[in-house]
């Protein structure tokens, strides 16, 4: 099955479908379809599954869909769509999901992280424009886990040197260099009409003279999801 408007392609696709009608287009309560490989772009999602029905009024609810994916599990969660226009809420979940996998999905982004995580992340599509609604992703439990992160200035940008502000913060980029974590989330905040991604980072780092830091970093930034996909995608 190919999806060509979407450049998405099917392949091992089994199950059936049993309808209730075809005009409305209408299945008999839920249906469950299987496949083998879900192709976009250089993306292969594999050994796939989704619960599904389509009621007469047009919308396609999916139930949930579980497939294979950087490693771990991504999935969906009570999501609904409609054939008639373009509003879709869907509720994403991932499971057990390689970091670095994940943080390689992103060209601008560059940073080394040993790991897995797990999560969920609403997603909302109305009058043509992406969102994202209330949701996380944390890093699971476990043994060496470790982030390399070559902040470049960013936290020190706004400081003037010298200023115990300015070096409080480039102490904090130097840990992210080399940190041994504790805990790292992400969690996605709706506040009205705004959006707004906070981040805690916990961990301790042995900094270049031997002197052992302990972070704890709460970044934020209020924006949608069209202004972060942009943001990690620029060219530098």
């Amino acid at each position: 099955l190919s999806l060509p408007d979407l450049n998405i392609n099917f392949s091992g696709i089994n199950g059936s479908i049993s309808l209730n009608s075809v005009t409305p287009f209408e299945t008999n309560g839920t249906q469950i379809i299987f496949f083998d490989e879900c192709i976009y772009e250089e993306y292969v999602i594999k050994d796939g599954n989704f619960s599904f029905q389509i009621s007469a009024d047009g919308v396609l609810k999916i139930e949930d869909s579980y497939s294979k994916f950087l490693n771990g599990t991504l999935g969906l969660k009570e999501s609904s769509m409609s054939i008639n226009d373009e509003e879709i809420e869907i509720i994403t979940f991932i499971d057990n999901m390689n970091g670095q996998s994940i943080i390689d999905l992103f060209d601008g982004l560059d940073a080394e992280i040993n790991g897995n995580f797990s999560g969920k992340i609403p997603l909302s599509r109305k009058n043509g424009k992406w969102n994202f609604e209330e949701g996380f992703i944390e890093m699971d439990a476990g043994q060496n886990r470790t982030l390399k992160y070559d902040a470049n200035g960013l936290l020190t940008k706004d400081y003037k040197a010298g200023t115990q502000e300015f070096n409080r913060m480039k102490m904090a980029e130097d840990a992210l260099k080399n940190l041994s974590l504790d805990f790292l989330r992400i969690s996605f905040n709706v506040l009205g009409e705004s959006r707004k991604i906070t981040g805690s980072v916990i961990g301790d780092s042995i900094l270049a003279d031997g002197k052992k830091v302990v972070l704890d970093y709460r970044p934020n930034t209020i924006a949608g999801l069209d202004e972060i996909i942009r943001y990690l995608n620029r060219n530098y």
